[in-house]
C-alpha cells in the first residue's frame, strides 16, 4: 500500500461475487467464506462474474476501506475454485 512499510498478505476469493455488497457483505465473504481475519490488515480481492471488476477490502487500522477497479479492456485471471493467497 502507499506509504506502508509492513508486510501485507493478499487473498483472492475464487467465486464470483455481487460487487454491490457493502463493507459488511465483503467482510462476511472474507471471514465466513475465506476463513480469514479482516482486522489483521490483509487485502481481500473479490471479482464479479465477468471478471472485469474487482473490489479490495482492507482494514487500515482505523476502519475498513474498499478499493474498486473497473477494467476497460481485458479480464482478471481466474484463480481456481478455492480462495488463494496472492503475492505482490
Amino acid at each position: 500500500m502507499i506509504g506502508s512499510k509492513r508486510s501485507i498478505r493478499g487473498f483472492a476469493y475464487a467465486k464470483p461475487a455481487d460487487l454491490r455488497r457493502s463493507y459488511d457483505g465483503l467482510f462476511a465473504i472474507a471471514t465466513q467464506q475465506m476463513n480469514q481475519d479482516v482486522l489483521a490488515g490483509d487485502l481481500f480481492l473479490v471479482v464479479n462474474k465477468r471478471r472485469n471488476r474487482a473490489n479490495v477490502l482492507l482494514f487500515d487500522g482505523s476502519g475498513l476501506c474498499i478499493y474498486v477497479k473497473r477494467m476497460d479492456k481485458g479480464r482478471l485471471l481466474r484463480c481456481g475454485d478455492e480462495a488463494v493467497m496472492i503475492s505482490r
